[in-house]
């Protein structure tokens, strides 16, 4: 119960200002982004530490005890457990509209985009940057979140700037060829697109990592799934065996 315990007061406090210096002077904690996600290994630890607490307390009043403040703790901070207030009109976060949806709603956290571009990037009109380029040149065949495709047809070959942030699980095909990617000046996608009429896809794949992160996750679902159907009950020690006698 102490390492629990313990594991709950160091989670805690990595999530209040007081630790700020600590975040400032440790750039491995940047990786967490949020400080509140310390939050969950706080709540893993502090039901650890109460389980373990309830398990080793010999004496029964003991144990009612434990449970009383548990309900006591959940009433004092039931007024957390509803809205700051309710919206008066909804209709400011409920719509339909596909580019108002792509430009307001699906905002991106400044964390999730390439440090050379810039957080308050305005959305662009269309799938593209080139100035130079007309509705009439490109034509839009399919546009949604992980999938784009686009028809470009040009006299001559131009470096096409796609307005779409250049991340690892990109991948861009030219004519249906998987083609190498490059990077523009924002962090964007970027690509040469020969003369004529082409059809340009961006297709959001699975990474290596994904691949493995998912076979990991398999793997232990695997372990507790077999855990939980085994029917050898574990052995007593001799203190528990005693405990149990009286």
């Amino acid at each position: 119960p102490l390492l629990a315990l313990g594991i709950f007061g160091l989670s805690s406090f990595f999530s209040l200002q007081r630790s700020m210096i600590f975040w400032e002077k440790i750039p491995l904690l940047a990786l967490a982004q949020f400080p509140w996600r310390w939050l969950s290994i706080a709540s893993l630890g502090l039901a650890l530490g109460i389980g373990a607490l309830g398990a080793l307390t010999p004496k029964v009043w003991w144990r009612s005890g434990l449970l009383w403040l548990v309900f006591g703790s959940l009433f004092l901070s039931s007024s957390y457990f509803q809205p700051e207030f309710f919206l008066s009109d909804n209709q400011g976060l409920y719509y339909t509209d596909p580019i108002k949806i792509q430009n307001s709603m699906s905002d991106i956290l400044p964390d999730y985009i390439p440090k050379q571009m810039a957080a308050n990037l305005t959305p662009p009109p269309n799938l593209w940057l080139n100035p130079d380029l007309k509705s009439t040149d490109v034509e839009v065949i399919v546009n949604r979140t992980h999938e784009k495709l686009l028809r470009v047809t040009q006299s001559q070959p131009i470096q096409l700037e796609l307005a779409v942030a250049d991340f690892p699980a990109w991948g861009i095909e030219l004519d249906g060829q998987a083609i190498e990617k490059s990077v523009g000046e924002l962090g964007n996608i970027s690509l040469i697109v020969p003369a004529g009429s082409h059809l340009v896809g961006v297709v959001w794949q699975s990474t290596l990592l994904e691949q493995v992160s998912n076979f990991a996750s398999l793997i232990g679902f695997g372990l507790v799934l077999a855990l939980g159907l085994q029917t050898t009950e574990p052995k007593l020690s001799k203190f528990n065996k005693n405990r149990f006698k009286s």
